[in-house]
């Protein structure tokens, strides 16, 4: 029997830190899917339904915590861990609410 690895969606904006996080995923043999877009995030979480984690920048801007309506989305139907952070300790206590 095969066994499929684990799938991963990455939605950072920082290229460095995306790049960090699937480095060190695929050596532990993960599958990952990235983006730096909220956008683009969205459309690669609805289309796959197998996903084991979600990595998620909070996407900060001056006005608004702009990915919030995606991760709620997520947490209606995603039954797996979610990771959603931010440098911001403001942002960080937001999160931790949902």
């Amino acid at each position: 029997m095969t066994v499929n690895p684990p799938k991963v969606l990455i939605v950072e904006s920082d290229e460095r830190l995306r790049g960090i996080w699937t480095r060190r995923l695929k050596r532990e043999g993960v599958e990952v899917l990235e983006t730096s877009s909220l956008e683009e995030g969205e459309r690669l979480f609805e289309a796959n339904s197998d996903l084991s984690f979600v990595i998620m920048d909070s996407y900060w801007s001056r006005e608004e915590l702009n990915s919030l309506p995606l991760v709620q989305r997520m947490l209606q139907t995603f039954q797996g861990p979610i990771v959603a952070g931010s440098g911001n300790p403001d942002v960080c206590k937001i999160l931790k609410e949902l």
